[in-house]
């Protein structure tokens, strides 16, 4: 319960007065002098009030009670309401406040971009509706960064009663920048109404970019695009609640995207509106999700009628951000999947700004514009491991009638590391660190604890690259998402991450030698195997995996060989012709006869392309 008295000044007469709450957990109701004003039961936008009739000028009492009991039957593992991961925190966080704005206001703004015709439809909630509006509307379009105009209208409008709406379409100009992950480039739109109860502002940031299904793709204004993404589920362990602060997700996704990535999947939950601002500056692609991971879809009504109003809640309030691509039901879902498809249906009919996909695994439905999944109905396109070989792919089984995303790669677990603790010192106990360093400690092992931890970390690091480098061989996979970058502790352990769970570092790879197998570009080697005799030639396929921001003029690969020192043995050259962004291509062949080579030992086969470097370990043997 939160309980303050509030002063509303007499120049807030004749406006209309909002209660917003930025996050809340779970069921909101409100009351002014006691008297109840409504309740509402958000979990991925912010709740709001409009509490005109009983703020009068002068002194009151406002009391906001916040319920975080379960109000619909949601199972117990979705991110948006459980225990495991944001905690099943109660109460607000991020903004509360009271805003007064005149009864004529600006009530939601749509930003359409048309990249085609160099344009963007506006679309203006005005007023209540109830009655007919007069008055004038200006528009400007500026330039997020330095704030240069690029186009400004002042039109009359007119509003009869019954219609709130007002459309209008502005030039971008010759000079319109399109938003990507290399060129995150934002505008900024003001739109001002004045009419008799006064002016009211709004303001949104967009930017230019046009989402589509390709073949096997995603494509970003017309470029097909290759997801190498994370999953967030709701990991906060000093607070146990989502940050609302830009500050806070800017550092979480710049370290993201120091590791090659552009891509974030929010496991089964929405994030805040800082999140999507960060990765809107940072060139980012956002899968959301409804708080949906339910084992019995389309046996409650009411649940089913809340996530249709939270799917067009989360439309309207962060539908104009350019990072916000792709739209998801939820998680691994399972029951009447007519359900989820009418869902889909409706998010797409509603806004086709991005693309809409059923569930995250399980059943794939002919309205899916996307699919993530282990598997299709071709076989396995997850990897979670290596083989002896990288000579192999997941083509066929990714050859399915919409692009195709790898659910949940990887997971490769690694001993904790107990230097970790010392870094809870929020509301989370680490008790899974303890568990471990008991077992340990009653074993007589626990001073082997770093040695543990530093050998499975190496092996882990080992494996993401082979698991990463195999979905990038797959010319028809339309991404992959790692089940975790950094460590996801809910629901019991999972030491997965290369990061910890507070998305920092462990110290078992640097950024720049991740990106080797992690980039926009990355060279492949196809290795029929990893172990050879001296009467063996290695022969070994160059690829090059290309989804920088541009076509890479011909030119040449260098490639050697070093052995257990670092000495170059052989080296050599291919020349190649233009690379095409958007795809996988081969660049030739490396062929050496290893009959010279007359140690045996670990030998390493390096490839660069440029500044774009890669290697991979193999060994001689004498038989």
């Amino acid at each position: 319960w939160y309980q303050r008295e509030v002063v509303i000044p007499s120049s807030w007469s004749g406006k209309e007065i909002v209660l917003t709450l930025e996050r809340c957990h779970w069921t909101v109701t409100v009351y002014v002098d006691g008297q109840r004003v409504g309740e509402d039961d958000r979990l991925s936008v912010p709740d709001r009030f409009v509490l005109t009739p009983l703020l009068s000028p002068g002194v009151h009492t406002l009391t906001v009670c916040v319920d975080n009991r379960m109000k619909y039957p949601m199972d117990q593992w979705a991110h948006g309401v459980t225990e495991y991961t944001q905690t099943n925190w109660n109460g607000i966080v991020g903004r509360m406040e009271l805003e007064a704005r005149p009864v004529a206001a600006i009530r939601k703004m749509r930003i359409d971009p048309d990249v085609d015709s160099r344009k963007i439809r506006v679309r203006l909630d005005l007023g209540d509706g109830a009655s007919p509006l007069k008055g004038e509307l200006s528009l400007q379009v500026t330039a997020a960064e330095g704030g240069r105009i690029v186009n400004a209208v002042t039109v009359p409008v007119a509003v009869s009663s019954g219609k709130s709406e007002v459309i209008h379409e502005m030039e971008m100009g010759r000079d319109m920048r399109l938003w990507d992950e290399f060129d995150p480039a934002l505008y900024r739109l003001t739109a001002v109404l004045k009419s008799e109860s006064g002016a009211d502002t709004c303001t949104s940031v967009f930017g230019m970019r046009k989402v589509e299904q390709g073949k096997h793709h995603i494509r970003i204004n017309g470029h097909n695009v290759h997801l190498r993404g994370v999953l967030d589920c709701a990991v906060f362990p000093l607070t146990g609640y989502p940050s609302t602060s830009v500050a806070d997700w800017a550092r979480i996704m710049t370290t993201i995207k120091s590791y090659g990535m552009n891509h974030i999947r929010f496991h089964s939950w929405c994030p805040p509106q800082a999140a999507f601002e960060a990765a809107d500056s940072l060139g980012l692609y956002l899968q959301v999700e409804l708080p949906m991971w339910i084992k019995d879809v389309g046996s409650c009504p009411q649940r089913r009628d809340f996530f249709e109003r939270e799917m067009y809640a989360i439309l309207d309030e962060y539908g104009n951000h350019p990072s916000f691509v792709l739209f998801c039901n939820g998680n691994e879902n399972e029951g009447d999947f007519a359900v989820l498809e009418d869902l889909v249906k409706k998010g797409q009919a509603y806004d086709n700004r991005r693309l809409y996909s059923a569930s995250t695994a399980r059943t794939h439905v002919a309205s899916d514009q996307f699919y993530v999944s282990h598997v299709t109905d071709k076989g396995w396109i997850t990897v979670y491991e290596g083989k002896p070989s990288t000579d192999w792919d997941r083509n066929a089984e990714s050859d399915i009638d919409v692009p195709v995303i790898a659910h949940e790669t990887g997971q490769r677990c690694m001993y904790p590391d107990f230097r970790e603790i010392k870094k809870y010192t929020g509301v989370l106990e680490p008790r899974n660190f303890a568990v471990f360093r008991e077992r340990l400690a009653r074993n007589g092992m626990l001073d082997q604890a770093n040695d543990f931890f530093r050998a499975t970390g190496a092996h882990t690091v080992l494996q993401y690259k082979e698991v990463n480098e195999a979905l990038m061989r797959t010319s028809r996979s339309g991404g992959f998402q790692l089940l975790g970058l950094a460590d996801f502790p809910g629901q019991g352990s999972a030491f997965v991450g290369i990061l910890d769970a507070f998305w920092e570092s462990k110290g078992l790879v640097t950024p720049e030698k991740f990106r080797e197998s992690c980039a926009p570009v990355v060279v492949l080697a196809r290795l029929p195997k990893r172990i050879f005799s001296p009467e063996e030639t290695l022969s070994v396929r160059m690829d090059v995996y290309q989804f920088g921001p541009e076509d890479i003029r011909r030119g040449h690969l260098d490639w050697w060989l070093a052995d257990g020192d670092g000495k170059r043995i052989e080296s050599g050259r291919l020349s190649h012709g233009s690379i095409a962004r958007g795809g996988v291509d081969s660049v030739g062949a490396v062929r050496l006869p290893l009959g010279k080579i007359t140690e045996a030992g670990k030998y390493t086969l390096h490839a660069a392309l440029g500044n774009v470097h890669n290697e991979w370990d193999l060994s001689l043997i004498h038989i």
